[in-house]
């Protein structure tokens, strides 16, 4: 059995797409600290390890951050980056990158954001 989308599953159909490929490129050759913020549920577990492990791989600066499910709730909070900022005192401006979140957006856009 050998299932297949019935869809276009190229993720270079993203809006900005090439642009944030140039921009984790530019991260990664001038080692600017990459901190990907995910989700406390499964999916937000497993995407935050994958980019981790992706980004490690290809000799990225970079960490994870996963919120307390229940002193800092669901999706981004600006006291959530601010507690990642402070943990990593060399971490002047962390490039932050958001993984699993779905609807709910916060107005705090930290420097480096892709949305």
């Amino acid at each position: 059995m050998r299932a297949m989308p019935s869809f276009e599953t190229n993720p270079f159909q993203l809006t900005g797409m090439d642009a944030t490929v140039d921009r984790v490129l530019f991260a990664i050759q001038h080692n600017e600290p990459i901190a990907v913020y995910g989700d406390y549920d499964v999916d937000g577990v497993t995407a935050t390890a994958l980019l981790v492990d992706a980004l490690n791989g290809l000799g990225a600066n970079v960490r994870s951050y996963i919120p307390n499910r229940f002193d800092e709730g669901y999706g981004l909070n600006k006291d959530a980056l601010d507690t990642l900022k402070a943990e990593v005192s060399n971490w002047s401006s962390p490039w932050t990158v958001a993984s699993a979140h779905r609807t709910k957006r916060s107005t705090h856009r930290p420097s480096g954001w892709i949305s």
